[in-house]
């Protein structure tokens, strides 16, 4: 009867051992995936901020199609406003989503133009909802008009 009693002694030392090893695995791919999610959703955030910053390209881009001379009078009426901190840039903010960005944007464009070449330079800053958190980006491009009236960008760099 004593071999008995000591077999499941060691039976129950095997399924705590077992139990708690599970449980620590568990644990840890559980730590494993929340770090993974994290990075994933600050990559959606970096990938945001450039498409936002691209778009401040293309929006910088259109407003001379459309003739305008980047000055506050021609960009006003297409909701741009002055950064009076600086005479050439412009800014468009969103405080709510807007357009894919799930977050609140604002994109700062500053350009200048010499010989029909114009230099933009465009920065987005998204805003999550933990207010320590936002991710910007800069991206700067060169953008000839041709004789033709169309415009070509000739050089991009993030």
């Amino acid at each position: 009867m004593a071999s008995i009693h000591s077999t499941n002694g060691s039976i129950f030392s095997i399924t705590c051992i077992l139990l708690f090893s599970i449980i620590v695995l568990a644990l840890s791919m559980t730590k494993i995936l929340r770090s993974k999610t994290q990075e994933n959703r600050s990559k959606i955030y970096q990938l945001q901020a450039y498409q936002a910053a691209k778009a401040g390209i293309e929006d910088a881009i259109y407003e001379f199609k459309q003739g305008n001379q980047w000055e506050e009078a021609d960009l006003s009426a297409n909701n741009w406003l002055i950064d009076y901190s600086k005479n050439d840039t412009f800014y468009k903010s969103y405080s709510t989503s807007h357009n894919g960005f799930e977050y609140p944007v604002t994109i700062y464009v500053t350009a200048t133009n010499t010989n029909d070449t114009y230099n933009i330079s465009s920065k987005a800053i998204l805003n999550t909802t933990n207010p320590s958190q936002s991710y910007e980006k800069t991206i700067s491009a060169e953008v000839i008009k041709a004789f033709t009236n169309k415009f070509y960008i000739s050089a991009i760099q993030d």
